[in-house]
């Protein structure tokens, strides 16, 4: 939540008017939540017996990240 907030992304139109861009913040948001709970931040020793779990943890996270680039385009 806090990213979103922090992301003050916009623009002024003709008329003067503040025009939030919620796509990008959001976008923002996600990016921040994948950067906080990445494998190297959470899981001590990532090289552990069970690397298909981060493998699949970590297709979990591009995937989200695929999602922000998509808002982040419009």
């Amino acid at each position: 939540m806090y990213a979103y907030k922090v992301a003050s992304d916009g623009y002024y139109n003709d008329s003067g008017e503040w025009i939030q861009d919620h796509e990008a913040q959001i976008s923002d948001a996600l990016r921040a939540a994948v950067n906080a709970v990445t494998p190297e931040k959470t899981i001590e020793d990532i090289n552990y017996v069970h690397q298909n779990y981060v493998e699949g943890y970590m297709d979990a996270l591009y995937e989200i990240l695929i999602i922000a680039n998509e808002l982040e385009a419009k």
